[in-house]
């Protein structure tokens, strides 16, 4: 069902002109970093991922139980969470919302957000950006939650 979710969200782009399109692995392939304290990520498909392209990047991403992102924002790319396990909190525009397996989070660019495992469980969830993921186009809040 995972797959398939991904693959669907993806296939606009998968049909282009992009090598990502002539990519099959498993993100137990792709090397994980760890972004922070408690949450961890995997880039499957973007600028430096395994399979690369421009024009929208996924990454798989593991928040320990109760770890958080902290706040952020994008200044252009809209980003969506899709909720594979575990459950938390998603905060958007300061107001907070439960999350679950199932879950999809829609992220317009310049909206504040975090997301938070809840304390007994850990989250892993796909966060897909177009266009794709950005070091120049992340914001963190620092000293904001």
């Amino acid at each position: 069902m995972k797959t398939r979710l991904l693959t669907f969200l993806c296939l606009p782009f998968l049909m282009s002109d992009s090598n990502a399109a002539d990519s099959v692995f498993h993100p137990d392939q792709v090397e994980n970093i760890a972004v922070s304290p408690g949450v961890s990520l995997k880039e499957l498909i973007g600028n430096l991922a395994k399979a690369r392209t421009d024009r929208y990047s996924v990454a798989q991403f593991t928040l320990a139980p109760g770890a958080t992102t902290g706040l952020s924002h994008t200044k252009v790319a809209e980003e969506s969470f899709l909720i594979l396990s575990g459950s938390g909190h998603v905060t958007l525009k300061g107001k907070r919302h439960p999350v679950r397996p199932g879950s999809v989070v829609v992220i317009p660019p310049k909206t504040s957000h975090s997301l938070d495992a809840d304390a007994g469980t850990p989250i892993v969830f796909y966060a897909v950006c177009a266009p794709a993921f950005s070091p120049d186009d992340y914001v963190l809040e620092t000293g904001k939650k």
